[in-house]
């Protein structure tokens, strides 16, 4: 995969021993909103999902969160599996209490790493390492 025969890059492919094979995958995010106060948050006027920088509104799929309600909403986005390379997530909400205007919030960030160094496969040692 990504091999390159002019202008055309070899990115996926299908055969009778492998199936389906591709560079690319699907990383789909199922990110829980719990409120935890006593009262509802009746507005929600930002939700947003940022992957290295590339940020997702997700502002228009919550409209509420009554007390102790907890829902799940998915984001996908997708990898490249050619390229080694972290990832940096965060989640950012913030909504407006019941009958107020006091505003509550929160943020959730993690990091992971994906892909494969097409340029040291696994199982080659760099004989300049010996």
């Amino acid at each position: 995969l990504k091999d390159k025969y002019g202008s055309t890059q070899l990115v996926i492919f299908f055969n009778e021993e492998q199936g389906l094979v591709s560079c690319f995958i699907t990383a789909t995010f199922a990110i829980t909103l719990t409120n935890e106060g006593e009262v509802s948050a009746d507005e929600i006027i930002l939700f947003t999902n940022t992957v290295n920088g590339n940020t997702t509104d997700l502002t228009d799929a919550v409209s509420d969160i009554g007390p102790d309600e907890t829902i799940i909403i998915t984001t996908q986005i997708l990898i490249d599996m050619t390229v080694r390379q972290d990832y940096i997530v965060t989640t950012d909400i913030v909504g407006i209490a019941s009958g107020s205007q006091n505003q509550c919030s929160d943020s959730f960030t993690f990091t992971f790493t994906a892909g494969n160094d097409l340029d040291s496969p696994p199982g080659i040692i760099d004989p300049e390492s010996f």
